[in-house]
């Protein structure tokens, strides 16, 4: 049992917050931070697990780590913010902070949460602060995308950060192409291949047939 004796009031006192390992002695000794002691009679004091801290001294108890923050070691008189990027949901939780998942992310420090990338937008690398737009000629129809999806066959994209294609027109198909430095995502003729005799009678697209005696098939890239 841990008790100090009282001189003055001639009776002996128990440690409360407090701790004794010695006989015969007068005066308790206050727990520093980041301990604590556990009963109100006590020889040594506790560390404060993971997940929990104490900044004052002559504690009884550790206070937890609130989401967002978290304190890696025993004994901590502190806890430290999660970095942007990473997050800690619960409180009372001993987990080390966590890397946002891909198609997540989040920009601020001590986060309990991490945020979607919206639809338009992706994110390929877990614990990222933002999300990245999709190319033109490819979009995203849905949040916490991890990649953007290239327009079809028929359709096109001239904007980035976009969640679907434009059809083309009847004859067009969607090409990409730069002008003046900058890539472009547009609505073209479709280009086709034309099968002909030598004779240079010019046949259906890529219809097949058989050519006279003495003619060869030839094919050739039009538009």
């Amino acid at each position: 049992m841990d008790f100090y004796f009282n001189d003055s009031l001639s009776f002996i006192s128990v440690c409360s917050g407090e701790f004794q390992a010695a006989t015969s002695m007068e005066t308790c000794s206050e727990c520093p931070v980041g301990k604590f002691t556990k009963e109100v009679v006590q020889t040594y004091c506790i560390d404060c697990p993971s997940g929990f801290y104490q900044p004052s001294t002559e504690s009884a108890s550790c206070l937890p780590c609130m989401p967002g923050k978290s304190s890696l070691l025993d004994g901590a008189s502190s806890c430290e913010e999660c970095v942007v990027g990473r997050f800690i949901p619960d409180i009372e939780s001993n987990a080390t902070c966590s890397d946002c998942p891909e198609g997540f992310y989040v920009n601020k420090a001590a986060s309990s949460l991490c945020l979607a990338c919206p639809a338009g937008r992706f994110q390929t690398d877990a614990g990222s602060t933002d999300c990245d737009k999709c190319s033109v000629g490819f979009f995203s129809p849905a949040a916490e995308s991890t990649s953007c999806i290239a327009c079809p066959l028929g359709y096109m994209q001239p904007l980035k950060d976009s969640v679907g294609c434009s059809v083309c027109g009847a004859g067009q198909e969607g090409i990409n192409t730069i002008q003046e430095g900058i890539s472009i995502n547009k609505c073209a003729p479709v280009s086709f291949h034309v099968l002909y005799c030598s004779s240079l009678i010019r046949l259906r697209p890529l219809l097949i047939f058989l050519c006279y005696f003495g003619f060869v098939n030839v094919l050739q890239f039009a538009v």
